[in-house]
């Protein structure tokens, strides 16, 4: 075994962490719509919160094995570049929509009783959780297809504009459930 073969096999379990995370978020975001009261929203929400940790690691996973791999074998290389910068909106849309959204239902569930307050159910309605969790998921799948094929420059952004869209697209036509309790 190389240290080439070791980061290879990290690389690829990175993104398998970071594909099973996204769809276990999409998962968990049913569950907390589902929930008819507060323990079981709260159950759901620290999956959601243990997810967006499992997400990150692996993302760090990915990108470390993939920084090494380039440096040490493929060099700059246009697939990679755009590879690269796709951390960029895989954790800004984290960072802006999916981790300020967990912490708003966090804080929507400290209160007193069993009843889900409104502002609950009403942040679970948002469109931008499911752009968020679709986008990114598009853009991971992306990248698995730039590695798989390593296109040129043009082609690796285009792939990356598509991927995008599509994630926006699929978003857009996914109607979140119009209160808590409904699938």
């Amino acid at each position: 075994m190389t240290l080439y073969t070791l980061a290879l096999f990290f690389h690829i379990v990175g993104a398998l962490g970071l594909f099973a995370a996204l769809v276990a978020e999409r998962v968990s975001w049913s569950e907390l719509r589902r929930a008819e009261d507060v323990r079981q929203a709260r159950a759901a929400l620290l999956t959601a919160t243990r997810l967006s940790r499992v997400g990150l690691g692996s993302l760090l996973v990915l990108f470390g094995s993939g920084a090494y791999l380039m440096v040490s074998v493929w060099g700059p290389r246009p697939w990679l570049t755009v590879a690269m910068l796709s951390a960029v909106p895989l954790a800004g849309l984290s960072a802006a929509i999916t981790l300020p959204s967990i912490a708003a239902l966090r804080r929507g569930l400290v209160h007193q009783g069993n009843t889900l307050p409104e502002q609950f159910s009403s942040e679970l309605r948002r469109p931008a959780l499911m752009l968020s969790n679709y986008v990114r998921a598009a853009i991971v799948l992306a990248v698995v297809f730039l590695m798989t094929t390593k296109p040129g420059a043009g082609a690796s952004l285009l792939t990356l504009m598509v991927a995008m869209a599509l994630g926006i697209a699929v978003a857009l036509g996914t109607r979140p459930a119009t209160s808590v309790g409904k699938a």
